[in-house]
């Protein structure tokens, strides 16, 4: 192993390490007990819908332009 990729490596896990140790301590409202400071609130449908969008954009774009198109 490289030390430029022995260097990432080590930077990946610190961010994961950092970004694990700082969610792990918020806890987000939802449901009954959701709170105005968390911003605003969408219907449940629409907030479906936005996280699917991206799935549903890029699944197709990537089999039909992809690298490996043609390839079974």
């Amino acid at each position: 192993m490289s030390i430029d990729k022995f260097i990432l490596l080590w930077i990946v896990i610190g961010l994961l390490t950092f970004s694990y140790l700082i969610i792990s301590k918020v806890r987000a409202p939802y449901g009954r007990h959701s709170s105005d400071g968390w911003g605003f609130m969408i219907n449940n449908s629409w907030g479906w819908f936005w996280m699917e969008l991206p799935a549903l954009l890029l699944m197709p774009l990537i089999s039909v332009f992809g690298k490996n198109e043609l390839n079974s």
